[in-house]
């Protein structure tokens, strides 16, 4: 790398709407802007959250100066404390955003780190060592968003994650156009910007529409229980759902861990306007009739674990849904979740409930990614040179070179970029650079520890095709098998109506012992052995492949 040139690494947070993770590089700093977690795929057993694989900073580690965080969305801020257990640097963000990373950074013994609060009034510009930065308020559906101007050895870029135009937001500003029109002046080089909604037609509604579905719910659905699922950090969503139970005289239950716990910062941030007298505990459940309250709950992804999960499964040990129940679902599905959340409304319907979600009724929720409308307007003010979409999927991402090479942009000058690839900026010039090794991490946060890829894999041929297990008796004196070899299926046949197939894979294990005579002390290799024979038989007998697990019985 030249002196003046900036590389810029997407680790995450192109190729998928999750994981964001972007790496400004000069030949001695590194700056990071976002650092997320994504959300495992339905094959993904026993992993309960991706993070990016983070070996490209670690051997860099001497150059990083800063963590630059966009907004307070699990998938922009949720990776930093794995991150920041191997690397101390400074983190930035507004008031929000470190609000919810403080409370992660408990849960993560994490009590070192220096955390910079971002103030737009206050601090208009700013550096993180070379780089000058101009923070801006945008909208999206948590409040105190930022973009940023990122201005390093004469490139001005724009980073504009997750945003829409919001003219009345819910508890929030509205996006500070002027100052995005005066970076505009400085002739910027590059525009990365969120790329979700680029197939969606027109402009994203405001946030403050949705009020009124949260007064009409509560007012046609009097003396009935009613549950509101959002994402939570939803702050505006859950301000909404709160002012329309105070006006209606019900209370407010907040069920799920993460819900509560944002719930508590943004309240006393101030970014939450409530009472204490409005809250109700689980605990005092009892005291209370269902319609005198409003609960608003985790699990608006479908997760099988989530508050709501445990209730449409009726294994809540507090809430059981009423045969009129009104559960609300004011979220849209992320890519991966939505055979989750129809698998969820399917149990809810069938407990009683009348479950209200996009496809049944309007006004439940207003994207935060801005849409066609909002994406061409953003570049039209923005007049880079050059352009880079970000937040999507590679359907997106194409999507949106389309739509706003309409303005009159050339299509050389978009850059589509998987995960992993770069670009190299340069005196005003863009150009693709080397692709580096990344990957995913996974994380069984129940004990928040890595998953080897390796351990996936097995799980998934275990659910797949399940398992083998062959036990072999092994005299130690004489060193030869005496007795019956035995095997047992689980997930793979059903024993009762295989006898013939079982039959015949005991003797295969037979003839492995019969030719191995003289190797027997080796009993590695001997397993290596029954491993391949077995796997061939039954891959050839069933098409499948079960997990082989020999078994040495020492008698």
């Amino acid at each position: 790398m030249k002196n003046e040139q900036v590389k810029l690494i997407p680790i995450g947070g192109t190729t998928n709407v999750n994981k964001n993770m972007y790496l400004y590089e000069t030949e001695g700093q590194i700056l990071i802007v976002d650092c997320g977690i994504g959300f495992p795929d339905a094959d993904m057993y026993g992993v309960d959250i991706v993070i990016p694989d983070f070996s490209y900073v670690l051997e860099r580690s001497e150059k990083v100066i800063g963590i630059l965080l966009t907004h307070g969305h699990e998938d922009h801020i949720g990776a930093v404390p794995y991150l920041l257990s191997q690397l101390n640097v400074p983190v930035y963000g507004t008031k929000l955003v470190l609000g919810f990373l403080r409370e992660k950074f408990k849960e993560h013994n994490i009590s070192k780190s220096v955390l910079k609060i971002i103030d737009p009034e206050q601090e208009p510009n700013f550096k993180i060592g070379s780089f000058d930065i101009t923070p801006f308020r945008v909208n999206h559906s948590v409040p105190d968003s930022l973009a940023y101007g990122i201005k390093i050895n004469g490139n001005l870029i724009i980073h504009v994650s997750d945003f829409k135009f919001d003219w009345s937001p819910e508890k929030d500003k509205p996006f500070e156009v002027g100052k995005l029109a005066k970076l505009a002046d400085q002739h910027p080089t590059l525009l990365l910007s969120d790329s979700l909604g680029s197939s969606v037609s027109g402009y994203t509604r405001s946030e403050s529409l949705l009020s009124e579905t949260f007064l009409m719910a509560m007012e046609k659905n009097e003396g009935k229980q009613i549950l509101v699922t959002t994402v939570s950090s939803n702050i505006s969503r859950i301000q909404q759902v709160i002012d329309a139970a105070i006006k209606h005289k019900r209370k407010i239950v907040i069920l799920g861990r993460s819900i509560k716990t944002n719930v508590e910062v943004a309240r006393t941030l101030g970014y939450l306007d409530a009472p204490t007298t409005v809250f109700v505990d689980e605990k005092q459940l009892g005291k209370f009739k269902d319609e005198d309250l409003v609960y608003i709950i985790t699990g608006a992804y479908g997760q099988a674990g989530s508050a709501l999960g445990r209730i449409a499964s009726n294994t809540h040990k507090s809430i059981k849904i009423q045969k009129d129940s009104i559960v609300i679902f004011s979220a849209d599905p992320i890519p991966g979740s939505f055979n989750q959340i129809d698998a969820m409304i399917d149990k809810l319907t069938l407990l009683g409930a009348e479950v209200w979600y996009k496809d049944v009724q309007e006004n439940l929720h207003v994207s935060g990614h801005g849409a066609s409308g909002d994406i061409t307007m953003l570049a039209a003010i923005a007049k880079p040179k050059y352009f880079m979409p970000i937040g999507g999927t590679v359907k997106t991402m194409r999507a949106y070179t389309n739509l706003v090479s309409k303005l009159g942009h050339n299509k050389e000058n978009f850059f589509e970029l998987n995960e992993g690839q770069s670009l190299l900026i340069d005196s005003g010039i863009v150009t693709l650079g080397d692709t580096f090794k990344v990957g995913n991490v996974f994380i069984d946060g129940n004990r928040q520890r890595r998953l080897d890829p390796i351990v996936i894999k097995d799980r998934q041929q275990l659910a797949d095709d399940g398992i083998v297990a062959i036990a072999i008796p092994f005299n130690l004196k004489t060193q030869k098998v005496v007795g019956k070899i035995e095997i047992n299926s689980r997930g793979f046949v059903f024993m009762k109506e295989s006898k013939g197939l079982i039959h015949n894979a005991i003797q295969k294990v037979e003839k492995v012992i019969t030719t191995n005579q003289d190797k027997l002390s080796d009993w590695n290799f001997v397993k290596q052995e029954v491993d391949q024979e077995l796997s061939r038989f039954f891959f050839k007998e069933t098409g499948r492949n079960p997990v082989i697990l020999p078994i040495i019985v020492e008698i």
